[in-house]
């Protein structure tokens, strides 16, 4: 099992830049949000089920609490892997969702555990880079449990030898329970 982080969160005040979010999350195909950090409850490590379906990364409620217009860059990457990033500009009071689909076959959503980190930059549209450090910037981890594992009742199938008897059953995920077995079976009369 992967190491578990406590994750943290980094606020750098910059005086004339105002950038703010609620709180990082991912929805579900069903519409279930699991949250990653809150701004007032803090770091979170969910759980998603199996069957996730394409998951939405959303940074709720992005917003400019200064009084001039800036530019916002919402960046994550998960377990080091590339990652992807958004920015727009923000004039003053404005606020609005970020968000970032992860499709449901990504490497990112296989069964295990995860880490995921995430960072808030911020700049004035005029300066060419961001400014550095962060604004905000955390890290934790996430499970996707594996798939639970459903299967037919058994049946009969052909005698194999003197009291033996073949059977067959099918299980959803495919293979994720032993699908065929060998019984006694006196019924098998010797070949």
């Amino acid at each position: 099992m992967a190491d578990t982080y406590t994750g943290s969160l980094n606020v750098k005040p910059t005086p004339e830049l105002n950038p703010q979010f609620d709180s990082l999350y991912f929805v579900d195909e069903k519409g279930i949000e699991y949250e990653l950090w809150n701004r007032f409850t803090g770091v979170k490590t969910p759980t998603l089920p199996a069957d996730h379906g394409d998951v939405t990364l959303v940074f709720q409620n992005v917003r400019n609490i200064g009084d001039e217009t800036i530019d916002i860059r919402c960046i994550y990457n998960i377990d080091g892997r590339g990652g992807e990033e958004k920015h727009d500009e923000f004039p003053s009071g404005v606020s609005r969702n970020i968000e970032f689909t992860i499709a449901y076959d990504s490497p990112d959503l296989e069964t295990g555990d995860h880490e995921i980190y995430w960072a808030v930059y911020a700049k004035l549209p005029s300066e060419t880079t961001w400014r550095q450090p962060p604004y905000y910037e955390g890290h934790t981890t996430y499970t996707v449990s594996p798939p639970s594992c459903t299967c037919t009742d058994w049946v009969n199938r052909e005698c194999i030898a003197a009291g033996k008897r073949r059977q067959t059953r099918t299980c959803t995920p495919a293979g994720c329970d032993i699908e065929e077995r060998i019984i006694d079976d006196s019924g098998c009369k010797p070949f």
